[in-house]
């Protein structure tokens, strides 16, 4: 659904219709008094003449195989599930939602707050159960799963409703981006990937449900993964900074030093890993035929203090000279891929960017 606004020509009233109708197909919404900040009882009951917030809203959904997906945006207003919405159907599921740059009171009975949800909290919402949300704005993406593939991981699956995973504890934290990535995400992905996906994302949220030993074990090969992948996709958004060091991408990700030393000790050294990025990047940027940044100015980019040991490194790593690969152009890849007469025996990518590639793969495996 593309984004809701109310203009002139369009009543508040019919606005308001509109984004309830495409809401319907999760819960129902009423508008908030914006003179008394008190939650209309249900959109029917609202005077016609009181002063509605405008609305301002955003939806969008992706639906696979397993999973929902969805990001919600709009102003102040109360969501619910009562029963009307649940005897007129709709999936046997659970949302996660995770809060964004807001607070909601929540609670099982309609208009009576039990708790309060703040931004980086994650709700879960059993969708077979009465519930409304206070909330001061939507800014959320939901992940729906469906009640059986929860069932295996949580014998007392029944006590999840409205339980509120608290942004201070570091699986919440993790969660809540897997939650926010795998909407972003969606767009680009297969039914392959979507099926790949579902078990590792229900482990996950059954391990910060439920952190028993058993369900943490299921879920500390997933979440290793996943920061190896955070600490590339780091690294290589700050290739540039003089600053990229352990002290930075462990405050970056929340991470202890010594749990960033163990999550990167299969890659020979995360700071032999850093290098082996920035040589990667050297290494497209030349052959792709980018003649503005001199080799000089490449090295110094990228931290080293001289030409000559850029030059060094490169070459130990590619099996050619930075002058060479610019020449090569496209055809360097063909080059460093099939002739490896000139590499050395041990080269530095082996213990740094092919170990990264080994290590996800053999978890991705298990």
């Amino acid at each position: 659904m593309d984004t809701l606004r109310s203009q002139e020509e369009i009543s508040s009233h019919h606005a308001f219709d509109c984004w309830h109708e495409a809401m319907s197909a999760f819960c129902g919404v009423a508008p908030t008094d914006t003179q008394t900040a008190n939650p209309i009882q249900t959109p029917e009951s609202a005077s016609p003449n009181y002063n509605r917030q405008p609305i301002n809203g955003y939806m969008n959904s992706y639906r696979f195989d397993g999973f929902v997906t969805l990001d919600v945006r709009s102003g102040p207003q109360l969501i619910y599930r009562s029963f009307e919405e649940i005897l007129s159907g709709g999936e046997d599921a659970f949302a996660f939602m995770a809060v964004d740059q807001t607070t909601w009171g929540v609670g099982s009975k309609f208009g009576t707050v039990e708790s309060s949800v703040s931004s980086g909290d994650i709700l879960a919402v059993d969708f077979s159960k009465p519930s409304f949300a206070n909330c001061s704005r939507l800014n959320t993406q939901v992940l729906f799963l469906p009640r059986a593939i929860l069932n295996e991981g949580l014998p007392d699956i029944e006590s999840v409703h409205l339980n509120i995973l608290h942004r201070q504890h570091p699986l919440t934290r993790f969660v809540f981006r897997h939650i926010k990535s795998l909407h972003e995400e969606a767009a680009h992905m297969t039914i392959q990937d979507s099926e790949a996906l579902l078990e590792p994302t229900a482990a996950l949220l059954i391990a910060a449900l439920e952190a028993t030993p058993d369900n943490l074990a299921r879920a500390e090969t997933i979440i290793d993964r996943n920061y190896l992948l955070e600490i590339r996709r780091l690294i290589d958004h700050n290739l540039f900074d003089p600053q990229l060091n352990a002290t930075f991408i462990a405050n970056q990700l929340g991470l202890s030093r010594s749990k960033l030393y163990r999550l990167t000790e299969p890659l020979g050294s995360l700071k032999h890993f850093i290098n082996q990025r920035r040589m990667r990047y050297a290494f497209r940027l030349l052959a792709s035929g980018h003649l503005r940044t001199s080799i000089l100015q490449l090295s110094e980019q990228l931290g080293f203090g001289s030409e000559s040991s850029f030059r060094r490194n490169f070459k130990s790593i590619f099996g050619m000279t930075p002058k060479e690969v610019r020449s090569l152009g496209r055809h360097a890849y063909q080059y460093y891929y099939t002739d490896k007469s000139n590499v050395s025996p041990t080269p530095a990518l082996a213990s740094g960017e092919m170990l990264h590639h080994q290590w996800m793969t053999d978890m991705f495996s298990r």
